[in-house]
């Protein structure tokens, strides 16, 4: 889910930049949500959570925090979201800058056509997405960026309350829940059964007799009675490299 997380003070505006974004992802797969921010605490929970943001700020801030002290503290432990500017001055452009807080863009809203850089803005960083081909998670103020092509399955261990996302090379844990990372991956994952999600890519055997599959690293994951038939339509497809035993 990539969330645009927005800071205006001028409702107008804000239903602008909404309109702008949803323009902008319609020519876009990516799925997405709006969220119009009007206080510090809503800021700093969508700040604390993992999913891949683009924050578009208005110069002037909160009531109580200015957009420079914002963008700031998303640096602290954020250096993969995208952050825009918006200002109605001239003259701040310098201070984002100088701080060196790799501001994506800063755009003037007296320009009349900003809502036409706002849109160039949100279908490039919405492409850099789609080009990147990869799952962005964030464990213990660290960020991980795993290819999708790494990715060998993700699970919940029994007795977890963690999420273990297992590739090729390592185990990475971490604190977002299975259906949030599955809302994030393209469709070449599928579910196996509740608790575990897998790379078709990865798979070099099924056996729907006797309820598994093999993947490329030898694992044998169990599959569920209840994903068996959507399992075995979506191998029929394509997939013709697999090993199927019905």
């Amino acid at each position: 889910m990539l969330k645009f997380i927005v800071v205006e003070n001028c409702e107008q505006t804000a239903k602008e930049i909404k309109s702008t974004i949803n323009q902008a992802m319609m020519q876009n797969s990516i799925n997405f949500s709006t969220f119009l921010i009007s206080n510090s605490k809503d800021l700093e929970s969508y700040m604390q959570d993992s999913d891949q943001k683009i924050y578009i700020l208005d110069s002037r801030g909160l009531k109580n925090k200015s957009a420079l002290s914002i963008a700031q503290e998303i640096r602290e432990s954020d250096w993969l979201s995208y952050i825009i500017i918006l200002s109605i001055f001239g003259t701040d452009k310098y201070s984002f800058l100088e701080c060196r807080l790799m501001i994506f863009d800063y755009i003037n809203l007296i320009n009349e056509n900003w809502t036409k850089n706002l849109h160039s803005d949100v279908m490039q960083i919405a492409d850099w997405i789609n080009r990147r081909g990869c799952l962005i998670i964030k464990h213990h103020y660290i960020d991980y960026c795993i290819s999708f092509e790494d990715i060998l399955y993700i699970t919940i261990e029994l007795g977890s309350r963690l999420t273990t996302i297992v590739t090729e090379n390592e185990k990475i844990d971490c604190s977002v829940s299975l259906r949030q990372l599955e809302s994030r991956l393209p469709s070449r994952f599928i579910r196996v059964y509740r608790s575990c999600i897998v790379n078709m890519d990865k798979i070099v055997k099924v056996d729907f007799k006797n309820h598994f599959l093999i993947l490329k690293n030898k694992n044998r994951i169990w599959i569920s009675r209840q994903y068996a038939k959507e399992i075995r339509n979506l191998l029929s497809e394509d997939c013709q490299n697999i090993e199927k035993i019905i």
